[in-house]
């Protein structure tokens, strides 16, 4: 295959795939992804350092919903779990 038809391959298959080709010297074509994958430190910041979390879903109504978030949202309302005496 010469330069020209792999040239034309390349940019066909960037439009139609996202993906550039890249061509060694014998002209086999590869493809290279334009970003990278998954990296460490993405993502949302543990509540605690070393301790898992659970998502929780709550019913409200929109006025407790809305006084929660006043009072201070997620953080607030773990805080007041963290401190409440357990039942005996």
């Amino acid at each position: 295959m010469n330069i020209v038809c792999t040239k034309i391959i390349g940019e066909l298959a960037t439009m139609y795939t996202g993906t550039q080709l890249k061509t060694t010297r014998h002209h086999h074509m590869e493809t290279k992804p334009k970003r990278g994958g998954p990296g460490r430190g993405q993502g949302r910041p543990p509540v605690k350092p070393g301790e898992p979390t659970v998502t929780m879903c709550l019913r409200l109504t929109q006025a407790q919903r809305d006084k929660v978030e006043r009072l201070g949202g997620a953080g607030w309302l773990r805080q007041k779990i963290d401190r409440a005496k357990e039942p005996e």
